[in-house]
């Protein structure tokens, strides 16, 4: 392994046409030099990726496009098996990362060569914004806690997997739990710097939940080995969601009273207010045509103002 070894950025492509530049720009503005960049256009029904790049002046940029649509887990494939650097960096199309991502990773990787993968804290912006600590282990990855989908790793890590499985829809999900099941050491830096997009077109939290029994039979043997382990992390989980719903409930109540009050207050001071209203708009308008009167010569005077505003 040399001292600067090159990293291989995947970018699987289908429609995220309004997102594509940017995330090959934040892949292009790592801090660290060795790095090329292989955009996989899984054909992509809308603005192809030849198209949204042509002229794009980062040195060691790919771009290969699928004949027809294959799916993420095939075009993260196309592009490892079309790359040649020693660590791989998988890059949804609609993300970014920041541009110390593999100076603050890759000398973890080079240090221990029993670790495997990197991954760091999410800056989840867009419809939500938070920061997102996620815990990767095989019990949290198969029971709808996910890694996320962009961390670095080693090709071999990769290659003792063979790669990303077909037949999911959450592909993430699937090849962290190959890997972690084949026993890969994993590491977190405690710095967000992979920003996960949050938009109406993400993958929803409710086909990784339907996704579960789909892994329980990819993973078996796990599962029935830490089933009691398992089912306590369920119901965990079943208890922290239950007393985070009543602390939103009670909230959503506390706003709905302050609403109800506010609401009162204004209905009182419009009701208090009717009868002046009137009043007060009628001599306006007789003062705007008092102001007529006097300033323009040419016009004829009414013989009762009071005549006109009645």
């Amino acid at each position: 392994m040399t001292n600067n070894p090159l990293v291989s950025i995947i970018i699987p492509y289908f429609d995220f046409s309004d997102y594509l530049l940017e995330a090959v720009n934040s892949a292009a503005a790592q801090d660290y030099a060795e790095v090329e960049i292989v955009v996989v256009d899984d054909c992509s029904p809308v603005r192809p990726a030849a198209n949204i790049l042509q002229g794009h002046l980062f040195p060691r940029l790919k771009i290969i496009r699928h004949d027809k649509n294959l799916g993420c887990a095939t075009a993260r494939n196309t592009g490892v098996k079309n790359s040649t650097g020693e660590f791989i960096l998988p890059l949804d199309s609609d993300d970014t990362i920041s541009p110390k991502f593999l100076s603050k990773t890759l000398p973890l990787l080079l240090k221990d060569s029993e670790l495997d993968g990197v991954y760091t804290q999410m800056n989840i912006y867009g419809e939500l914004n938070l920061i997102h600590i996620p815990d990767v282990t095989l019990l949290n990855v198969l029971t709808a806690q996910p890694g996320p989908p962009t961390f670095i790793y080693r090709r071999k890590t990769w290659e003792k997997v063979n790669g990303y499985r077909d037949g999911f829809y959450h592909a993430d999900a699937a090849f962290w739990a190959s890997i972690l099941s084949a026993g890969s050491k994993v590491h977190r830096v405690e710095e967000p710097l992979f920003n996960y997009r949050r938009h109406k077109r993400n993958g929803s939290d409710e086909k990784l939940l339907e996704e579960v029994p789909a892994l329980s039979r990819e993973f078996r043997d796990f599962f029935i080995e830490n089933l009691e382990e398992i089912l306590a992390t369920e119901e965990k989980k079943y208890w922290q969601l239950k007393q985070e719903y009543k602390v939103l409930q009670s909230g959503f109540r506390k706003l709905e009273h302050g609403y109800t009050e506010a609401n009162t207050v204004l209905t009182e001071l419009i009701e208090s207010r009717k009868k002046s209203i009137p009043v007060r708009m009628a001599n306006f308008t007789r003062n705007i045509i008092r102001d007529i009167f006097r300033n323009d010569s040419k016009v004829s005077r009414p013989s009762s103002i009071e005549e006109t505003v009645s």
